[in-house]
This record gives structure tokens, sequence and C-alpha cells, in this order.
């Protein structure tokens, strides 16, 4: 079964940075350790020369060694293949020893990569306080800024868009936005459903200031 990868939460980052912090710092490597007697060895993880933790593959003493002086090859205990270190195991130390270097370069990348990110955001919110409505005698005046409708477009999920000419961009939606793109069937154009919508939305909320109208009222 394939093992999906979730993407790494702010709380992930700021746990692994935390344990990162805590160690001893790298680059860390791996390297045999020691050949023990009556068979077995054990691979370390290091930095430097200073050790950090190991996998201990060494077979027990023969207790009858301390009895009774035997050798190893008057015993079947003693002469029972010993444990090796496998390649799987190496490849696991190498990854932690290389993790040291990785994860703390990996969680540099974030931040770098999530201070890049944080202007435009903040410039499109900053841009989006700008956008109001208002009453103006027996109109609704929506001002929408010329300078968000360009952010917009250079930050859509798919394939952005850079706009070369302000004023003809807004000459071209206002003619648009309120004369073009009309609907076959209701004749009908994009405001003018997008308000439909808004309001079809208020009466499924129960807006007090809407109802339904009554036949007799058509």
């Amino acid at each position: 079964m394939t093992h999906v990868v979730q993407p790494a939460t702010d709380e992930q980052i700021a746990e692994w940075e935390r344990l990162s912090n805590a160690a001893t710092p790298g680059p860390w490597a791996i390297w045999r350790g020691h050949t023990y007697e009556g068979g077995g060895e054990d691979i370390c993880i290091g930095a430097g020369e200073t050790w950090l933790a190991n996998m201990d593959h060494r077979r027990p003493r023969c207790p009858q060694i301390a009895e009774d002086g035997h050798s190893m090859d008057e015993c079947d205990i003693c002469t029972v293949d010993a444990p090796r270190i496998t390649d799987e195991q190496v490849a696991n130390g190498n990854l932690i020893a290389a993790s040291r270097v990785a994860i703390p370069a990996l969680i540099a990348r974030i931040k770098d990569l999530d201070a890049s990110i944080m202007p435009s955001h903040s410039n499109g919110k900053r841009l989006r306080s700008k956008m109001t409505t208002s009453l103006d005698g027996g109109s609704l005046v929506i001002r929408i800024p010329i300078d968000l409708l360009v952010w917009a477009q250079e930050h859509r999920e798919s394939g952005g868009l850079i706009v070369t000419n302000k004023k003809a961009m807004a000459f071209y939606l206002k003619n648009r936005i309120l004369y073009s793109q009309l609907d076959a069937e209701t004749s009908s154009t994009a405001i003018e459903r997008l308000i439909d919508d808004c309001f079809d939305e208020a009466y499924e909320d129960g807006e007090g200031w809407l109802k339904e109208l009554e036949a007799d009222e058509k």
C-alpha cells in the first residue's frame, strides 16, 4: 500500500525545529562499531569523534565460559551464527545522520518561501480593505481598486495574468460586466446573474427584508 505523505503543519515544523535545536550540531555520520567476542557487531552514529547512538547486534557472552572455562567451539550457544548489520540498517543509519543537516536546511527553506509569499498576501489583504460598498442616494455604489484587479490576476490559482494597461483593462471590464455575456435563456448579463445569486442566498438564509412574490402579485 502506498504511503500518502501529508503536508507538514506549522505546529509540526515548530516541533521539528525545537528537536533540531536541542540535538548535537551536525554534520553527523555513521561508522562500523565493535565486533564482539562471541560474534556480533554494531553500527554507530556520531558527530566528529563524539558518539551519539548505535544499533547493537551482539550475541550475549555465554555464561558457561565464566563457569567452567570451556571454549566456544564446545558450546552450542556460542556456535550459533551471530547477528550482523544489514544493508537496510545501514541505510537507516545514513538517513538518521543525513537528517541532522537536512532538517534545519528544509526548515530554513520553508521559512524563506513563507517570507516570499507573505508580502504578496499582505498586499492583497491591504488592497481588499480598500474595496467598499456605499449608498449614494438611491444607488448602491461598489468600489473595487484597479490595483486589486491587477493583483488578483497575477495571483490566480491556475496560471497568472499580467495587466499591461490598467486604463484599458478598466474600460473593458466596465463594458463587459454591464453589457456582455448575455445568457441565451435569461438574456441576463454576468453582473445580473451574480446579483440574482446574492438574492437567492439571502432568501435561503431567511433574511427578513426579502419574501417570495405571491402569485397574485406577479
